[in-house]
């Protein structure tokens, strides 16, 4: 079949708004290429709206030329619809890669991890400093929609950022329906739910969730539904990556929460932040790791599979000589179920209620050793200007509770949904178990707090349920460059409370 000057060989997926196939294109001295070409569907192509906003992108779209962004050919118009040719990726998306190593029982080791994060921050940045080539005025784009479906790899250890279809410059004509948000849920920060203006630091968050699940195979909220997902990304703190990957290193940790603080003021301002610091960790492991690193790593993952050879060209085309396509079976560059445009919105009003009182909220469960275990008998919250992190023991005897909140930050009169948000309440919490014992402590001002050396919170207050024993509670504040260390006895059925005034405690410097 013959889209304006391409045949179309394969379809590699459909979704609602637009058709993906596998295709080429030939010309005259044997000039020969593969792509991949996104169709709009019919229906779609009778919408003057979405065409408009389909070539505005797309438009946006075709001027960003990088090494790490997936580049875009040409667009056109053919029988009444419109389509986008695009480079093909010879490799597995960084889904397929994780989804791999997973089935494998093989974890994705954090320096080439870091390699990959680090090549796709290159290419974001790219992005959100691009200035217009006429203006010279910087446009602001912002992805938007980074999620492992659309990092893609190369066979060769390249690293491609793809679908920038719902990409968004600060000038652009066209604007977000109100109350809906383009996106997937599990890689939005805060802010996006909230339907906030927006700006690169989204992208900054996304980029951290992805690191996160490469290095432990995991996301940082367990939540069972998008409901729970959004009050978790709304009002709990991640599950601390080294809970979930008991060997990561202490700067991939540092990384990852930086890249994934709710508060976007204390997140790496920019992905140039965020590279810096990868770079600086894949130089303290003493070993270079260059794309042929990548590449073999990609090789023993997700090895390649031959296909049959392509169908000839029409008569009198040269013929084509590359057969090694990624097969029907495998998932392809731009999968269906990752369509550019609308087909990723996801309605934000009305904004999800608070969880019933009562209703359990998802919870992950702690590895083992001698902080999981201590924390696995009871619930942890930890309180940041009034909002909780919960943990909690496995198991069918967990014991159910409400999901308090903080109050979300005020949204411009612009912002068509808010999310409701619960007051947090002010009595002292019951011990959830008459076996455990309570902790309650309260810093001034705000700081890191430590228990037994794992990082827990940067918080004000905290009420935490766990076993009876002594335990070293440490609170860091880098900006006074003071520390403050207590050793703790928590006993069965009582609670004991700590107070730390880092302002005038005199204390070592961390």
């Amino acid at each position: 079949m013959q889209v304006g000057k391409y045949q179309l060989i394969r379809e590699l997926g459909v979704g609602g708004m637009a058709e993906v196939f596998l295709a080429r294109t030939a010309g005259p001295m044997g000039f020969e290429k593969l792509l991949v070409l996104k169709r709009i569907l019919p229906h779609m192509a009778r919408e003057p709206a979405f065409v408009q906003m389909f070539l505005s992108e797309a438009t946006l779209a075709a001027r960003l030329n990088h090494p790490n962004i997936v580049q875009i050919f040409d667009f056109g118009e053919s029988d009444g619809t419109y389509y986008l040719a695009m480079e093909y990726i010879d490799g597995p998306s960084l889904r397929t890669l994780l989804d791999d190593s997973l089935r494998h029982g093989e974890p994705l080791p954090p320096v080439p991890c870091a390699r990959i994060i680090a090549a796709a921050c290159e290419g974001l940045s790219f992005a959100h400093n691009f200035r217009d080539l006429a203006t010279h005025q910087p446009l602001n784009i912002v992805h938007r929609d980074i999620s492992p479906d659309n990092i893609l790899l190369s066979r060769q250890g390249a690293v491609k950022v793809a679908d920038f279809g719902i990409a968004k410059a600060a000038g652009q004509q066209h604007r977000t329906q109100t109350g809906m948000i383009k996106g997937k849920l599990a890689y939005m920060p805060p802010e996006q739910i909230r339907n906030l203006e927006l700006d690169q630091r989204v992208d900054v968050y996304a980029l951290g969730v992805v690191f996160y699940e490469l290095v432990t195979g995991n996301r940082p909220f367990d939540a069972t539904t998008d409901a729970n997902l959004m009050q978790s990304i709304l009002f709990e703190l991640p599950m601390p990556a080294v809970l979930r990957q008991p060997d990561l290193p202490e700067a991939v940790q540092k990384i990852i929460r930086r890249a994934l603080a709710k508060d976007r003021d204390e997140r790496y301002q920019d992905c140039n932040a965020f590279q810096a610091d990868l770079e600086e960790f894949i130089l303290s492991t003493g070993k270079p790791v260059t794309t042929q690193h990548v590449a073999q790593l990609i090789a023993q993952i997700s090895p390649p599979v031959h296909n049959a050879p392509l169908p000839p060209l029409p008569p009198g085309s040269p013929p084509l000589t590359e057969t090694a396509i990624r097969p029907s079976q495998e998932p392809a560059p731009l999968p269906a179920d990752h369509p550019t445009l609308a087909d990723t919105e996801l309605h934000a009003a009305p904004s999800p209620d608070p969880l019933p009182k009562g209703q359990a909220a998802a919870v992950p469960t702690p590895r083992k050793g001698k902080l999981g275990a201590a924390i696995a008998a009871g619930v942890v919250l930890l309180a940041s200007g009034g909002g909780y992190l919960l943990w909690g023991k496995a198991g069918p005897a967990q014991p159910e509770f409400t999901v308090p909140s903080v109050p979300s930050p005020p949204t411009p009169p612009t912002a068509p949904a808010e999310v409701p948000v619960p007051q947090v309440p002010e009595e002292p919490r019951a011990n959830q178990d008459a076996k455990t014992g309570t902790l309650e402590f309260e810093v001034k001002p705000r700081a890191d707090v430590y228990l037994e050396g794992q990082w827990l919170a940067k918080t004000s207050r905290g009420v935490l349920d766990i076993n009876p024993g002594t335990y070293r509670v440490k609170f860091v504040n880098k900006k006074l460059r003071k520390m403050v260390e207590r050793p703790v006895e928590v006993k069965g059925g009582q609670t004991t409370f700590i107070t730390v005034d880092l302002l005038h405690e005199e204390a070592p410097k961390p």
